[in-house]
């Protein structure tokens, strides 16, 4: 799924990019660094704490989109 995001955002240049599957707090910081236009996050928060890790990967994902490191 890596080599097809960045296949597909080497490519597109109008449309936006959408990545969903296999996403998780352990993969979403090498995923965002891929810029993706819009990440969709499903099985990645079936957790003990759903919420607590949606809060999380959102950090990382903030965290990534600005250049900083985590």
């Amino acid at each position: 799924p890596l080599e097809e995001l960045r296949a597909a955002k080497k490519t597109a240049r109008l449309a936006k990019i959408a990545v969903a599957g296999g996403i998780s707090l352990s993969t979403i910081d090498t995923i965002v660094k891929e810029k993706p236009d819009v990440v969709i996050v499903g099985g990645g928060l079936k957790t003990d704490t759903p919420h607590r890790t949606a809060e999380l990967i959102k950090r990382h994902m903030e965290r990534n989109a600005d250049g900083n490191a985590i």
